[in-house]
């Protein structure tokens, strides 16, 4: 079933929650069309008949439909997903807006990648192993190395978020890296980055989560002071 599908679905069962008695077709395109859609008769009689055989509504004789408790509970469903959705658009936009949020974000990196780096140092060896050691190696290569691509810088926390073994903190900071790592990466510091992302791998190689978390702090911090804005 596509959107826009789901969406007719919704408006339907909002219309007929509303309604204090059966409602015809007529009653039901009309509100279809207020919503915007295209709803020509053979179309809503299509999406009845299917809201009658999915148990979600129930024909009342010549007077039209009524919500039954299945369809009831299919609102409550739609509804609380169309919430969800209207939430993570509002803050993609956030996300993506224009400069003057990037400390914001920066912030919001500094929480959810504190809880990343502690939870992979707890793990440590069990949960990233090999891609653990292969990583602090190659920063430690990269110490001394003029700049950091933004993918490689981006690779880091995605190894670190795999040794977290949260999918959800990994999913959030793949968001915030994404809009603003490039700006931090052009701030002319970058030789520093090597070093620094280096410590936090060590630390969460070694267990020990109270020095991954002030190391993380440490770094995101200084890409916060980089921009004139204090930590």
């Amino acid at each position: 079933m596509n959107q826009s599908t789901t969406e007719q679905e919704r408006v339907v069962l909002e219309l007929l929650d509303e309604a204090e008695g059966p409602v015809g077709a007529g009653t039901v395109r009309d509100r279809l069309l207020a919503e915007g859609f295209s709803a020509s008769e053979a179309t809503v009689g299509r999406l009845l008949r299917e809201l009658d055989r999915r148990g979600l509504t129930t024909r009342v004789g010549f007077q039209g439909r009524v919500l039954t408790d299945l369809g009831s509970t299919r609102l409550t469903e739609l509804s609380a997903a169309r919430e969800q959705v209207a939430f993570v658009d509002n803050l993609l936009k956030s996300i993506y807006s224009p400069e003057e949020n990037a400390t914001d974000l920066l912030v919001a990196r500094k929480a959810v990648e504190s809880w990343i780096v502690r939870l992979a140092a707890e793990k440590g060896s069990r949960q990233g192993g090999k891609d653990l050691e292969n990583l602090r190696e190659r920063l430690e290569e990269a110490r001394n190395a003029p700049d950091l691509s933004a993918e490689e810088y981006r690779d880091v926390f995605g190894i670190l978020s795999k040794a977290a073994g949260n999918e959800i903190l990994k999913a959030i900071d793949e968001v915030l890296l994404d809009r603003y790592v490039e700006t931090d990466l052009s701030t002319g510091h970058r030789a520093s980055f090597a070093g620094e992302l280096a410590d936090i791998a060590e630390a969460v190689m070694k267990n020990d989560p109270v020095r991954a978390e002030k190391t993380l702090c440490r770094h995101i911090d200084g890409l916060i002071e980089k921009r004139g804005e204090g930590p």
